[in-house]
């Protein structure tokens, strides 16, 4: 469990390694939908100065029915980490200036060269892989 500001300064511990930080919650379908895409980016770069890690936004009364149960039939490889967030949207601006609230929502993040970049909506593979090679090249 964290808090957004906690997130917040765990990313900005990472230097140079890029974060790509995925936002869902169990009752939002495309997110279901695209945790996989999150999985196998992971298992790609392994060896790479990337990370990937899967947040989850459900209310905190939510998660020991629904989202502990949901993580444990998965078995995610990544690390999941549940945002306690106190509700209503102002926690988002603490993340990104520009997060409007939609879920999922995907967050690139590199501390060392300040990429801090937001994208609202849903992947393909070839996208999300074509936009984490555009920060891998730019190195």
């Amino acid at each position: 469990m964290v808090t957004p500001t906690q997130l917040r300064h765990r990313l900005e511990r990472q230097g140079d390694t890029l974060v790509v930080v995925n936002f869902w919650a169990t009752w939002c379908r495309p997110c279901i939908e695209e945790l996989p895409l999150f999985d196998s980016l992971a298992h790609r770069y392994r060896h790479a100065p990337v990370r990937v890690w899967l947040v989850n936004v459900d209310e905190r009364s939510r998660w020991e029915r629904s989202v502990k149960p949901f993580i444990r039939r998965r078995q995610f490889s990544l690390p999941v980490l549940l945002l306690a967030h106190g509700g209503g949207s102002q926690w988002m601006g603490t993340l990104h200036p520009a997060w409007t609230g939609t879920i999922p929502a995907t967050l690139f993040w590199r501390a060392s060269d300040s990429v801090a970049e937001l994208v609202e909506g849903e992947w393909t593979a070839e996208e999300l892989e074509r936009y984490v090679q555009q920060y891998v090249r730019y190195r």
